[in-house]
């Protein structure tokens, strides 16, 4: 989610007076999305709970982000200079997961998983570095 930050001061100096006024940062949504496919071993036969540990890679894809800088009073950047941020792109991704299956019927099973997945760098107008998250997951699984 896009979000205003302040930080520092901007300073306007002329012949007469000098102006100073907080910076603003304003920064689009970030929107994602990603294909990815992996493995799952379950680690035990019982077919009520099965936990199991699992890998997956695969690419996510980024929209543009833009940065609007303005400052708060409106007279040192009287109009808001918008620049890209982020790049629109593709970047490789992979994951490490543990979680479990729990039966709740004949044919449907719920789960949670947990693990860390890693994200390569952006393209973006300043150095970028990889991240690492720990996604939390819950799903639902139905057979037909």
């Amino acid at each position: 989610k896009g979000q205003q930050v302040q930080n520092g001061t901007v300073t306007q100096t002329t012949s007469v007076v000098a102006t100073t006024e907080n910076g603003l940062y304003d920064f689009s949504d970030l929107n994602e999305f990603a294909l990815e496919g992996g493995l799952r071993q379950y680690v035990t036969t019982n077919q009520a709970f099965r936990p199991y540990i699992s890998a997956s890679g695969g690419f996510v894809h980024n929209d543009e982000v833009t940065l609007t800088t303005s400052t708060d009073g409106g007279t040192v950047i009287a109009t808001p200079e918008e620049q890209v941020y982020i790049s629109k792109g593709w970047n490789p991704m992979a994951s490490g997961m543990v979680g479990a299956e729990v039966l709740v019927s004949s044919r449907a099973a719920i789960g949670f998983e947990t693990g860390l997945r890693w994200t390569s760098s952006r393209a973006t107008n300043l150095e970028s570095d990889a991240s690492w998250s720990v996604p939390v997951q819950v799903r639902g699984r139905l057979a037909f």
